[in-house]
């Protein structure tokens, strides 16, 4: 198997990374520092560093939620500042109004700068980085139209006239950080989906050496050694029945609901479920080389490979950055000719800010990565992302195979008998003999 080489994926989410516009490779230094794909993934690997993976989605919520808190505020203050802009005209201006104005002035200034540092200086710092390494970033337009409209706004508040936009700025910066908020979110749910496969096996195992039992971790067993796995218990690692019989459930792995009987010499497959059998069995593969260890890293491959709708996203995110720049200096250019320097200042802006998607690189690549996560947790896999794409175009499906669509479970279709008057004492007996076994048709059984 092959993985991609490692600058050329996120350090956190594995996602395909947009290719440099310099062409030389990086520096040592630059090699040896870690590398993602959006200022989500750089927050969130940072608290994952600190507080552990699900840390990262609550203390971005947090930052998130004060931030709109002091958003609100901002527009609070800014409806009011527009509303002595519109009606300043037909009214003349009291004292009181223009003080209240200026005062509205600097608590807008105020209530912006909480959000500034909470949101503005992450996605300053990674498009600054962005651009170190030679990616045209979008957060590089996301940042440039937050500094824009704030530096504007502060020289406006500084001189006491001019228009101010912070509430622009606060709400790209709430907005864009929800957005990476839902995509923290959707990846952790993902990648969780994976970790509950990795989780089928028990954490310890039964080791008999020289005749006696003992309880180990799994980490310790080794090729050759002689386990006991007793019913309802996962195998945890593959290897052969060396001596008892019992049923196997291992529809997790090779996705056939018939329980399979298991004797002396038969194959067994780390993962699957011992349904009946007090089975001993000698371990032939452990930790990575394992079927189910191979099966988890091959969706995780399948995640990071490219697809041809992934591969068009990168091609597009690559180009995207330098062209809008380049329409939004023609843009300025324009006004300024035309109109005036203040007129083409916000033009620009406009462009930068408006024209600016700033999952584009990532929609495609997010949304193979949550489908594989999905179907891995429901049991089916996908050896590529392209696979999953060309899924999308499939018109018909036909199965040659009786017993190939079922629900995965044994279920009793009817209760048969010839003794009416006995029908609930035969039900209530059949329940408890059923109630001691946990193979698949007592449980049915059982159920029913």
């Amino acid at each position: 198997m092959t993985t991609l080489p490692r600058q050329s994926v996120c350090d956190y989410c594995k996602l395909p990374l947009p290719s440099s516009w310099r062409g030389s490779p990086p520096s040592a230094r630059e090699a040896e520092a870690a590398i993602y794909c959006c200022l989500g993934c750089r927050v969130a690997a940072a608290i994952v560093d600190e507080k552990g993976e699900h840390g990262a989605p609550r203390t971005m919520l947090l930052r998130l939620g004060l931030s709109i808190f002091f958003t609100m505020n901002v527009m609070a203050f800014t409806m009011a500042l527009w509303t002595t802009d519109v009606y300043g005209q037909t009214a003349a201006p009291s004292t009181l109004s223009l003080s209240l104005s200026g005062l509205f002035r600097y608590l807008v200034l105020l209530f912006s700068l909480p959000v500034l540092f909470l949101l503005g200086l992450p996605l300053f710092e990674h498009a600054w980085i962005s651009l170190r390494r030679g990616v045209f970033s979008t957060d590089w337009l996301l940042a440039s139209g937050v500094a824009a409209s704030f530096a504007f706004s502060f020289l406006s508040v500084l001189r006491g006239h001019g228009p101010i936009y912070f509430e622009v700025g606060c709400f790209i910066l709430v907005m864009t950080t929800l957005g990476r908020w839902l995509e923290v979110t959707g990846k952790l749910k993902a990648s969780a989906a994976l970790d509950a496969l990795a989780r089928l096996l028990p954490e310890r195992v039964r080791r008999i050496r020289d005749g006696h039992e003992q309880s180990v971790p799994l980490e310790e067993i080794r090729i050759d050694d002689l386990l006991r796995v007793l019913p309802g218990e996962r195998f945890p690692a593959d290897g052969r029945v060396e001596s008892h019989t019992g049923l196997v459930d291992e529809q997790v792995l090779t996705g056939e609901s018939r329980p399979v009987l298991k004797e002396p010499g038969d194959r067994i497959l780390g993962g699957t479920l011992n349904l009946d059998g007090d089975l001993r069995m000698i371990v032939t593969e452990t930790g990575e080389k394992g079927k189910l260890a191979r099966v988890v890293e091959l969706v995780r491959l399948a995640r990071e490979s490219r697809g041809r709708y992934q591969r068009l996203a990168d091609q597009v995110a690559s180009r995207f950055v330098p062209v809008v720049s380049a329409v939004a200096i023609v843009t300025f250019g324009a006004h300024c000719a035309f109109g005036s320097l203040e007129r083409g200042f916000w033009a620009a802006l406009a462009v930068v800010l408006i024209a600016c998607p700033c999952a584009l690189g990532l929609a495609a690549p997010l949304a193979v990565w949550t489908a594989l996560g999905h179907a891995a947790a429901q049991r089916v896999l996908f050896r590529s992302g392209e696979a999953l794409e060309r899924l999308a175009e499939i018109v018909a499906i036909r199965f040659d195979k009786t017993g190939t669509l079922t629900t995965g479970s044994a279920t009793v279709s009817r209760f048969v008998h010839n003794q009416s008057q006995m029908s609930d004492t035969i039900q209530a007996r059949a329940a408890t003999l059923a109630a001691v076994s946990s193979h698949a048709m007592s449980q049915a059984i059982v159920q029913f």
